[in-house]
């Protein structure tokens, strides 16, 4: 396969796997947990693939941003919150926010180990 038939494949897969976690978040189509444990089956097939294994930290850190901002946005949560008569339903932020830190801390903390193994 050319480099870059591998690089769109590459691409296709992070995209497919990021929608897989962002579905579950959002709770669209009340999809939830069954999306939930695919995604994370897949996460563990993608990551068990050799050749992927180098952006792992990468994408690790992103998914870590991403969660964080998330629980940034729902950050006077859980539960229903009203500003001037309109009303939402906000998740747990604190929930959201320590699983975007630990991602983020388990990705900083392979990106330094790689770092340190080929120097």
């Amino acid at each position: 396969m050319s480099s870059r038939g591998w690089s769109y494949g590459w691409l296709a897969s992070v995209i497919v796997l990021a929608v897989l976690w962002v579905v579950p978040f959002l709770g669209a189509f009340a999809l939830g947990s069954g999306v939930a444990t695919f995604a994370v089956a897949a996460t563990a097939a993608w990551i068990a693939y050799a050749s992927v294994r180098h952006g792992v930290p990468g994408v690790l850190f992103g998914v870590g941003l991403a969660l964080v901002y998330l629980a940034n946005l729902n950050s006077e949560g859980p539960g229903t919150v009203c500003h001037l008569g309109q009303c939402r339903t906000e998740s747990n932020p604190w929930l959201l926010g320590s699983a975007g830190f630990g991602l983020i801390a388990i990705g900083s903390v392979l990106l330094v180990r790689r770092y340190h193994q080929h120097h």
